[in-house]
């Protein structure tokens, strides 16, 4: 089990403003929600009472992987000229689709309410304890299989889905004094964790903390169509991960010691794999590719690479 040290956060584009209140506890009973669709209930979201799931027990099906969606911190809606929920929606509607028809999808949203400034050892443990609490439920009534579970966390989400890890899938992870501590998401969180990190120079995390690392165009905020926007770069990330569920062979990433030998060409004899959806476990260390300003970000390519389940130990 990951464990967090206190931590405050500042955007160059946005102020988190609840960060900086004093709320000394955090209840996440009535903040932290569920939702679950299925193939057959792709946009109609079924609320999940986690501690009586007999509801859903009918759509679920216990051999499907089940991919739990967990977004960073989000404040106050007023702050984004968008929907901060609408990236969960469409990965999700990717997921649903006919190619990825055997996939249950959770949606998990979570609000700090009434501001909050110590959001590392006080939301983080109680959102990822519920939701390890859901999943004890499901897997005890045989809704799901364990080792059939995906966890996709983007920024403050990256560190909660690490408390609650199985196979794990990180986007950006959030910086704030996250990245000189130990006790932050990383490889021991869970039995295979991988990283896109977009905004290392502000907002994400540059050192390598997973099993495979992603530096997309380096890594830096200086992502492909984001100009001077940290948060572009910053949700660049969540972006790719989606275009590699629509794309399933397009992210191709070629493993290299640095972003400056990568441009040089002197990896191109390396080893590859894709990123995201479909990336190897047996394929580890740190990767770099070159991306698109928009969707599809990736050069489609003809591949056959097999999508690996962990197994819980």
């Amino acid at each position: 089990m990951c464990t967090f040290s206190q931590a405050t956060f500042w955007s160059n584009t946005i102020r988190f403003g609840c960060l900086f209140d004093n709320n000394p506890e955090y209840d996440p009973n009535p903040t932290v929600n569920f939702t679950l669709y299925t193939p057959s209930n792709p946009q109609n979201e079924i609320i999940i009472d986690m501690n009586n799931t007999e509801n859903i027990k009918a759509l679920f099906n216990y051999e499907k992987i089940t991919k739990i969606i967990i977004h960073g911190f989000i404040c106050q809606s007023t702050f984004y000229s968008v929907d901060p929920f609408d990236w969960m929606q469409n990965m999700k509607n990717n997921y649903l689709n006919n190619k990825y028809n055997d996939t249950n999808v959770i949606i998990v949203k979570w609000n700090a309410t009434g501001g909050l400034c110590r959001y590392e050892d006080t939301i983080v443990p109680k959102v990822s304890e519920k939701i390890g609490k859901l999943l004890e439920n499901l897997s005890s009534n045989r809704h799901i299989d364990l080792k059939n579970v995906h966890l996709i966390g983007h920024s403050l989400g990256a560190h909660v889905a690490g408390f609650t890890g199985l196979y794990l899938t990180s986007k950006n992870i959030a910086k704030p004094k996250f990245e000189n501590s130990d006790e932050r998401l990383n490889r021991s969180c869970a039995e295979f964790v991988d990283v896109i990190h977009t905004s290392t120079d502000e907002i994400g995390i540059e050192d390598k903390i997973g099993h495979t690392d992603y530096y997309p165009n380096g890594g830096s905020r200086d992502q492909p169509g984001c100009k001077e926007s940290n948060i572009c770069a910053h949700s660049r990330s969540h972006e790719l991960m989606t275009d590699s569920i629509k794309y399933s062979n397009s992210l191709i990433a070629t493993r290299c010691d640095n972003w400056d030998d990568y441009k040089n060409g002197k990896c191109a004899n390396n080893e590859i794999t894709h990123m995201g959806e479909n990336a190897r476990q047996d394929r580890q260390g740190i990767y770099f590719l070159k991306t698109n300003s928009n969707s599809p970000f990736g050069n489609k390519l003809v591949s056959t690479f097999k999508v690996y389940i962990c197994k819980k130990k």
